[in-house]
């Protein structure tokens, strides 16, 4: 099983960004919905409050995010019930619409069941805080609410806590995206 520690995130991250040219971190299939000159936190906050935002007509679930303090930034997996699979960087670029490649699909698809198969482990919220220093914030977005729920990394990556398996199943995805842009 493949997961990003704090150690191998960073690292992982870092892999992605080398295969990405200045004009491929954006999928034309999606639009931007800020315009180019805006600060890269300014692009993250928008794309993350148009994923938690997005209602997927017909699904259980429509959005599933893992988040993660990376220390000097946040890293925001969100996947949509659409197939829709993006990765976010607080710092500046991503991958949008990763969910077009096939790997990255089923390992997505995996990541919403498992998220919504926990959902009696996360609160009902309005709020949408970032995870802070050395945890990871996961959010379901369903008919219903907007639930939450954040637990330290380490524990998570240790694999004892009862949402270590989602944890790990947010870095398959993460590494799927990683597997096609390296593929380019």
């Amino acid at each position: 099983m493949l997961l990003f520690t704090r150690r191998r995130l960073p690292l992982a991250l870092l892999a992605l960004w080398s295969c990405l040219s200045p004009n491929q971190e954006a999928s034309a299939q999606q639009p931007s919905p800020m315009p180019q000159e805006a600060e890269p936190k300014d692009v993250y906050a928008g794309l993350r409050t148009l994923a938690l935002e997005a209602r997927i007509a017909g699904a259980q679930a429509s959005v599933a995010l893992m988040e993660i303090n990376l220390g000097q930034g946040m890293a925001t997996l969100a996947v949509l019930a659409d197939g829709t699979t993006s990765l976010y960087l607080s710092t500046g670029g991503g991958v949008l619409g990763a969910g077009e490649h096939e790997s990255v699909r089923q390992a997505a698809h995996v990541f919403l069941q498992t998220a919504l198969a926990h959902a009696a482990s996360m609160q009902e919220t309005e709020e949408r805080p970032l995870p802070s220093a050395h945890h990871v914030r996961f959010y379901l977005v369903t008919n219903e609410a907007l639930l939450t729920t954040e637990v330290a990394e380490q524990e998570l990556a240790r694999g004892g806590h009862p949402l270590s398996d989602l944890f790990a199943q947010g870095h398959k995805v993460i590494a799927a995206v990683i597997a096609t842009r390296q593929q380019r």
